[in-house]
């Protein structure tokens, strides 16, 4: 299965990854179905990949940056799974405050990060034909904290 988020740099085409991740999966598509993501925007672009506890290393990253929701009402588990890891661009993975705590953000992978790999729960992964748009936003300026001068929304 799949989704596309509309953004401001164009379509992004996700595939989904349902069978190692349902729980997640189901998270993010009830979100999208609801509109908890419309106007949202990336709160964190980054190009640089640093120190592994630093959010800049999650290159793009959705959210306001407090927290989030979750449609299970309380944070929910990670889904690690031996088959997809953070080893491309386009991997799309939840972004969380540590093991088991996820919610409603997410990040896209400018590049491999495989030091994130059994911390975070991947979820997707954009398509081919998509990578295009992550062209643009990585051209994107953005701030010393890595915040977009201008938003990058969805």
């Amino acid at each position: 299965m799949s989704v596309v988020l509309c953004c401001t740099h164009g379509r992004l085409e996700i595939d989904l990854f349902l069978e190692d991740a349902p729980r997640t999966c189901r998270n993010f598509l009830e979100l999208c179905k609801a509109g908890y993501y419309d106007g949202i925007t990336f709160h964190v672009i980054s190009l640089v990949l640093s120190s592994p506890a630093l959010v800049s290393d999650y290159n793009l990253l959705a959210g306001t940056g407090r927290g989030g929701y979750s449609i299970y009402g309380a944070r929910f588990d990670d889904e690690i799974s031996a088959r997809h890891n953070h080893d491309a661009t386009g991997i799309v993975s939840m972004a969380n405050f540590g093991r088991n705590t996820n919610a409603s953000q997410f990040f896209i992978l400018f590049k491999p990060s495989p030091h994130l790999d059994g911390k975070h729960t991947v979820f997707g992964k954009v398509r081919e034909n998509s990578l295009v748009v992550l062209d643009k936003m990585q051209l994107v300026k953005v701030k010393k904290n890595n915040v977009p001068v201008e938003p990058v929304k969805l």
